[in-house]
């Protein structure tokens, strides 16, 4: 199919444009992307991804490509007029297979999906600006206006606007923008710092006349963003500006020996009445705009462009109801406004200015980080790892509900190694805390005050990634083979490379163990770290039996259960898995969970009633 005549239109070529259209061509969707602009910006604010976003990301085979560009962060110091009120350790969690955080400029995520994109087969049309928009029952109407003046007349069964904050997609829809105004301007750089500042934790640093954060981006760069009376004129914001205010505020010395480039920006907090209007859908900054703060602008985005790619063509390939994509506005559009009243609160922790509420807040996070609960609950925030769709317990309802057993929420994310059937790429456990001696070493230095992330072990140098290779192109009408495995040619036996074993498993050396020997369990479904790897395209099936029952009696209740389920699933015996995280969350009882192809939770029921679920959630009814 030319790529005129694709099935979706992504208007904008920005990550969450290009992670789209990634979705959807390594899904054998063909998709058009067209952009307004003819270059890459240089410029830009977004430079944080966190562990949540490098999961999913890895279902599109490009994680471990951008953690090889990217500079490590550990966790997230919060400093007041210098001294380290408490940290929210990313190095500490245990749930996911990227434990760190990633630091690397936008126009470098950019590149990493490009080329991802055109391995996949697809191009940027850039020049191409949509300037027209009718919505049709079964289709879009759209004009294009080319590089040239010249105007398209087209029509797309579905179209994606990521272009961006001042989105003509969402104008021609009409559909509102509205929201808090922030009396907040900040100015930003990229410079070059010498000095002793830590180059392994992003740094939230308050003091009574604003706020700094200080990101660092590996070989003495760091990202400064300062708090400022609003600008009078466009005028990039000087070298001593930023140096004065690294004095003030930051927790260490730093001299700012030159600047790569600068600007200011005045913060607006925006979220769109809704994200999808018919056959037309809103993704990133052109849905959502929120406070700089935590970083959280851009992770957002790209997982607004996971949910709607692997819906849009679940949806696209028939293993979807169409009725699938309305869980769309309803699951990024909640988790949108959780993710922006978090980054509204952490802005106004740093424009506390009366001597009463600075000892307040500051008591308030010294308190929580001794207590552990800046751990517990504010680094899965910072990471995303809590991101959950539908109705979210607190921190302490989800504690309490892990006590007791009764296993988590629908909704809620499982700890799963996504990408993991048809891919080649092996996802890097980094672990990068500390050993217990270096811990001790750390908190007994933290003690004494000195900050403890100037107590770090020496000469650990983290494995390089392992470089990627690229996935065959699927054909759009292709169907899923009788036996349930990857419909990748290259990958016959069930979704691994090398063939894999017929008694559970492959052999490649991300599964040297081949999962569970379990005949009924022919996927195998364990790397050799332990990880569930869940199906990239379509539904997983975790099944915890009895411990008093029979292989035998496993056996006929899974070739029974299979018989009347979609050939797709991917079933993975938890039995034999040791507990740890999966048993916490999905309580210690028999139970089946159906997993998405993202990662969350679609629901716990009884091993008998999965093909009943597996129907259900063609469909995706809201949670």
């Amino acid at each position: 199919m030319p790529e005129a005549q694709a099935p979706v239109l992504v208007v904008g070529a920005g990550p969450v444009g290009l992670v789209v259209a990634c979705e959807l061509l390594q899904q054998g969707v063909p998709v058009r992307v067209v952009d307004a602009n003819r270059h890459h910006s240089l410029h830009s604010r977004a430079i944080s991804v966190w562990p949540r976003v490098l999961e999913v990301l890895r279902r599109i085979d490009v994680a471990d490509a951008l953690v090889e560009r990217g500079h490590r962060v550990n966790g997230v110091g919060y400093y007041s007029s210098g001294r380290l009120l408490g940290t929210a350790r990313l190095d500490r969690l245990a749930d996911t297979p990227y434990p760190f955080g990633l630091m690397l400029a936008q126009s470098r995520t950019e590149e990493v999906l490009e080329k991802r994109l055109a391995e996949l087969g697809g191009t940027v049309e850039r020049g191409v600006r949509l300037t027209g928009l009718r919505r049709l029952p079964d289709r879009c109407a759209v004009t294009l206006e080319h590089e040239d003046g010249a105007a398209e007349e087209t029509e797309v069964p579905w179209l994606v606007g990521a272009d961006g904050a001042h989105s003509t997609t969402r104008k021609l829809l009409g559909i509102a923008f509205e929201g808090d105004q922030p009396d907040v301007s900040f100015a930003i750089a990229d410079a070059y710092v010498d000095g002793d500042l830590s180059d392994r934790l992003l740094g939230y640093c308050y003091s009574p006349r604003g706020s700094l954060a200080l990101g660092p981006l590996g070989d003495d760069v760091f990202r400064l963003a300062v708090s400022v009376p609003h600008p009078e004129d466009d005028t990039p914001p000087p070298l001593a500006l930023f140096q004065e205010v690294l004095d003030e505020r930051a927790p260490g010395h730093g001299v700012v020996r030159g600047l790569k480039w600068s600007t200011t920006f005045r913060v607006r907090v925006r979220t769109a009445a809704r994200f999808s209007a018919g056959r037309c859908f809103l993704a990133g900054d052109a849905a959502h705009v929120m406070s700089p703060a935590g970083g959280q602008g851009m992770n957002t985005g790209l997982q607004d462009a996971v949910n709607l790619g692997w819906k849009l063509a679940g949806v696209a390939r028939g293993r979807l109801d169409p009725a699938a994509l309305d869980s769309y506005d309803a699951e990024r559009r909640e988790a949108a406004h959780r993710v922006t009243a978090t980054t509204g609160r952490q802005t106004r922790w740093g424009f506390v200015s009366q001597r009463a509420q600075i000892a307040a807040r500051d008591a308030a996070l010294r308190g929580a980080d001794r207590t552990g609960l800046v751990q517990r609950a504010l680094a899965p925030i910072v990471a995303q790892t809590d991101t959950h769709y539908g109705p979210a317990p607190s921190p302490t309802e989800l504690a309490k509900e892990l006590a007791r057993g009764t296993g988590a929420r629908p909704g809620a994310r499982v700890p799963v190694l996504l990408g993991a059937v048809g891919s080649t790429v092996r996802a890097e456990r980094v672990r990068a805390e500390a050993t217990q001696a270096e811990r001790t070493q750390a908190e007994g230095a933290q003690a004494e005050g000195i900050r403890a992330e100037e107590v770090r072990a020496e000469g650990i140098q983290a494995e390089a990634a392992p470089t990627e290779e690229t996935l065959p192109e699927r054909d759009f009408t292709e169907a899923p083979p009788a036996d349930g495995g990857s419909t990748d040619g290259t990958f016959p036996d069930g979704g691994f490379p090398n063939g894999g074993p017929t008694d559970g498993g492959p052999t490649d050396e991300a599964f040297p163990d081949g999962g569970p020997t379990d005949e009924a369990f022919p996927d195998g479904g364990f790397t050799d770290e332990g990880w569930v790897a869940a199906e990239r395209d379509a539904f997983t099936v975790l099944l915890r039996w009895d411990p008093a029952g029979s292989a035998a009696h496993r056996s006929e209740a899974v070739a029974r259960l299979r018989a009347d389920a979609p050939p797709e699933t991917r079933w993975t015996d938890l039995s034999a898995a040791p507990d740890g995280v999966l048993t916490r969350l999905l309580g210690p009882a028999p139970v089946a969970a159906v997993v998405r192809p993202d990662g969350h939770l679609f629901r716990r029921v009884r091993p008998e009633d999965v093909p009943a679920a597996l129907r259900a959630a063609r469909a995706l009814p809201h949670f």
